[in-house]
C-alpha cells in the first residue's frame, strides 16, 4: 500500500525564512507608503496608536492600522489585540499584525481566537495561516470541527499553509469524512497541494509527490482539484513514477484529467517519449479525443510522430483529417507531402483549401519544390491551384513570380489569378508591371484585374508617395482611353491622391463629354487627401451644381482627422453657415466629435438649442469632453457642458 507522509510526530519544519522575506518586502512597501502620506500631510502626522485609543472616526482608525502595518511597530500589538474581536475593525487589525515578524503578534491572534466566532474567527484563522504560525497547530486542528463551514474552511486552508506533516495528518483525517460539502472538499484538496509546495521548497520531492498523489487518486475531491494535483505529482517526481501517472491519465475516463494530461505533456521532457506514447494510443481514442491528441502531437514538434497522423489524414471525419494535415505540416513530416499535394489539387471543397494552406506553408525546401513542379503541369487547373498557393505566400518573391505567370501562362484563369495574387503582395515597385497589363491587356478581364490591382496597391502605398512617373503614365493612358474605359482609370488616378492627378481631373470637370465630366466631378468629391478641400469648399460656397456632393466630400475630409483641431474647426464654422438641411448639420456634428479643443466644445454646445440635432450634439459634446485636457480653460467650459448636459458627468 502506498504510504503518504502524514506522520504527526514528525518535527515541523516551517519555512520561517520565507515568511521573514515576505514580511520584509511588505514592510519596505508600506514604509514608502508612510513616507508618501507624511509628505502629503495626512494622518501620518498623528501617532497611529493614539488614534486607535481615541474616539476618532472609523476612517481614521483604518488609516492608523495601515500605518502600523507599514511601520511594523510591535509596540502597537496591545492596542491592536482588542480590535481583533471588533467586527468592524478586526480585518484591519489583522492587516496590521500580519506583516510583524515577532511571536507577539502570533500570541495576540491566538488569544483573540479563543473568544472569536463566525466571520471574525475565520478571519483570525486565515491570518494565522498567512503567518504560517506553527504554534497555532492545535487551535487550527480543533477548528476544522467547527460547525461553521466558513471557519472550518479557513482552518483547513491555514493547515495547508503551515506545510507540515502533522498538519497534513489532520487534513487526511478530515478528508475521510463522507459528509463534507463541495467547498470543504475543494479547500482540503487545495490545502494538500499547498503542503506539497511547502515540501518542494524544502527539497522533499518524495513527500511532495505523495501529497499530490493522495489528492489525485482520491475521487471525493473535485475533479479540477485532482487535475491540478496530477500536474503537481508529475512535475514533482524525478523518476518514472511521474511518467507512469501521466500515461494512466492519457487513458482516464475523466475528461478533465485527460485534458490536463495533454497540457502536462507539453511541459515535460523528453518530448520524444511523450509523443511516441500518444502516437501509439491515437487509434484507440474517440473522435473527440483524437482531435485533441492530434493537436497536441503537432505542438510537441516531434517529427517521428508524423507516422501516426498519416492514417488520420487519409480517411475519417474531415475535421480530424484537417487537424492531422496541419499537425503534419507543423512537424515538417515530408513523407506526408504526396498526400497533402493530392488533396491540394483535388476538387474537395473542404479538404482542398486546407491542404493548400499546408502545402503553401510547409517548412523547408521540399514544399517549395512541389509548388515549382505544379507550376509546370500541363493541366491548367493544377497550375491554377499552384498560383493560389503562391498567392498565400508559399514561395519567396511571390509578387515577381506571379507577375511572370500573369505575363506568360497560356490559360486566362491562371493569368487572372496570378494578377490578383500579385496585387496582394505587390508594392510601388511593381506598379509599372501592372500598368503594362493595363495598357496592353490580352483580354477585357485582364484589364479589369489590372485596374483592380493598381487601385489596391496605390491605395495601400499612398502614404509612402506614388512616383510621379506612374501618375504621368496613368494620365496619358486616360487621355488615350476609349470612353468606356475612362471611369475605371479615373478611380485609379483618384487613389493616388496626388496634386498632378487632381489638377488633370479638375480640368475634366469642364469637359464637353457628360460621362467624363460626371466621372471627374465624382473623383474630386471623393478625393482622399486634403488637396481637394479648397475646391470642395469653393463649390459649396458658390452653390454650384456639385454643391451637395462637395459638402459631403468636405465633411468626410474634415472627419478624417488630417487637419489639426483648430484648423478643422475653422472649416466647420464655415460649413455650418452654409448648411441647407438638418442632415447636413448632423453630418458635420458626427465629425466634430473628433475635435479636442474647448472652442469646439463651445460650438457644439451652441447647437443644443436645435431640437432636430440635439441628440447628435450631445454625442459630439461627450466625445470632445473625453478628449479635452485638464487646463483652466477647458475645465471652465466643461462645467458649462455639465450644466447643459448632466449625463456628461456620468460618462
Amino acid at each position: 500500500m502506498k504510504q503518504y507522509p502524514f506522520d504527526r510526530n514528525r518535527p515541523d519544519q516551517g519555512p520561517s525564512t520565507e515568511r521573514r522575506t515576505v514580511h520584509k518586502m511588505r514592510n519596505i512597501f508600506f514604509t514608502l507608503l508612510l513616507m508618501l502620506l507624511a509628505v502629503r500631510g495626512s494622518a501620518a502626522d498623528t501617532d497611529p496608536v493614539s488614534v486607535l485609543q481615541s474616539n476618532a472616526s472609523m476612517e481614521a482608525k483604518i488609516e492608523a492600522c495601515r500605518l502600523i502595518a507599514a511601520s511594523g511597530d510591535e509596540s502597537a500589538i496591545p492596542v491592536l489585540e482588542p480590535l481583533l474581536n471588533d467586527s468592524a475593525l478586526s480585518h484591519m487589525a489583522r492587516y496590521a499584525l500580519e506583516p510583524m515578524t515577532g511571536e507577539a503578534a502570533d500570541q495576540a491572534l491566538l488569544r483573540a481566537l479563543e473568544k472569536a466566532s463566525g466571520t471574525v474567527k475565520a478571519g483570525i484563522i486565515a491570518s494565522l495561516g498567512v503567518r504560517k504560525t506553527e504554534s497555532a497547530f492545535d487551535a487550527l486542528a480543533a477548528a476544522v470541527d467547527d460547525p461553521d463551514n466558513a471557519v472550518a474552511e479557513a482552518a483547513v486552508r491555514a493547515l495547508g499553509r503551515l506545510g507540515t506533516a502533522a498538519a497534513a495528518g489532520v487534513l487526511e483525517t478530515f478528508s475521510l469524512r463522507n459528509d463534507l460539502p463541495v467547498a470543504l472538499r475543494e479547500a482540503t484538496g487545495e490545502a494538500f497541494m499547498d503542503t506539497a509546495e511547502a515540501f518542494l521548497a524544502r527539497d522533499r520531492e518524495d513527500h511532495a509527490s505523495g501529497f499530490y498523489e493522495y489528492v489525485y487518486f482520491k475521487k471525493s475531491f473535485p475533479v479540477h482539484v485532482r487535475a491540478a494535483a496530477l500536474r503537481g505529482a508529475v512535475r514533482a517526481h524525478e523518476t518514472d513514477a511521474g511518467w507512469k501517472l501521466l500515461v494512466k491519465a492519457f487513458q482516464s475516463d475523466e475528461s478533465a484529467l485527460f485534458e490536463m494530461a495533454l497540457r502536462i505533456a507539453l511541459e515535460i521532457t523528453p518530448r520524444a517519449r511523450t509523443a511516441a506514447k500518444l502516437a501509439a494510443l491515437l487509434p484507440e481514442y474517440s473522435p473527440e479525443r483524437k482531435l485533441l491528441v492530434i493537436q497536441t502531437l503537432g505542438e510537441l514538434g516531434v517529427t517521428k510522430a508524423g507516422h501516426a497522423l498519416i492514417p488520420e489524414a487519409m480517411a475519417g471525419r474531415n475535421d480530424l483529417r484537417i487537424a492531422a494535415l496541419n499537425a503534419l505540416t507543423r512537424l515538417k513530416y515530408e513523407a506526408a507531402l504526396p498526400l497533402i499535394t493530392s488533396l491540394a489539387v483535388s476538387a474537395d471543397e473542404e479538404l482542398a483549401p486546407a491542404a493548400r494552406d499546408c502545402l503553401a506553408f510547409f517548412p523547408g525546401e521540399a514544399g517549395d519544390q512541389i509548388l515549382e513542379r505544379l507550376l509546370k503541369s500541363e493541366d491548367s487547373d493544377t497550375r491554377l491551384a499552384a498560383v493560389g498557393m503562391i498567392a498565400l505566400g508559399g514561395l519567396p518573391d511571390a509578387s515577381n513570380r506571379l507577375l511572370n505567370i500573369a505575363r506568360r501562362d497560356s490559360a486566362m484563369p491562371v493569368r487572372l489569378a496570378a494578377l490578383e495574387g500579385a496585387a496582394r503582395h505587390g508594392g510601388i515597385g511593381h506598379l509599372s508591371e501592372f500598368m503594362r497589363h493595363l495598357t496592353r491587356p490580352q483580354s477585357k478581364e485582364e484589364r479589369t484585374a489590372a485596374e483592380d490591382a493598381l487601385r489596391s496597391i496605390i491605395t495601400r502605398s499612398r502614404d509612402k508617395g506614388i512616383p510621379d512617373g506612374i501618375v504621368k503614365d496613368l494620365i496619358n493612358t486616360l487621355n488615350r482611353a476609349a470612353a468606356p474605359q475612362q471611369p475605371a482609370l479615373i478611380t485609379i488616378l483618384t487613389a493616388t491622391g496626388s496634386q498632378r492627378a487632381f489638377d488633370n481631373l479638375f480640368e475634366k470637370t469642364g469637359a464637353d463629354d457628360e460621362a467624363l465630366r460626371d466621372a471627374a466631378v465624382k473623383a474630386i468629391t471623393d478625393w482622399p487627401t486634403l488637396i481637394a478641400l479648397p475646391t470642395l469648399l469653393d463649390w459649396v460656397s458658390n452653390n454650384t451644381a456639385q454643391r451637395t456632393a462637395a459638402f459631403r466630400g468636405a465633411a468626410r475630409l474634415l472627419a478624417a482627422k488630417q487637419l489639426g483641431s483648430e484648423e478643422a474647426l475653422t472649416h466647420y464654422r464655415q460649413l455650418l453657415t452654409l448648411v441647407q438641411n438638418t442632415d447636413e448639420k448632423k453630418l458635420l456634428l458626427s465629425g466634430m466629435g473628433n475635435l479636442d479643443s474647448p472652442d469646439a466644445l463651445l460650438l457644439v454646445l451652441d447647437l443644443l438649442s436645435d431640437d432636430q440635432v440635439k441628440a447628435e450634439a450631445v454625442q459630439a459634446a461627450m466625445a470632445i469632453v473625453r478628449r479635452l485636457g485638464e487646463t483652466p480653460d477647458s475645465e471652465a467650459i466643461k462645467e458649462k457642458a455639465y450644466a447643459l448636459i448632466p449625463e456628461l458627468k456620468k460618462d
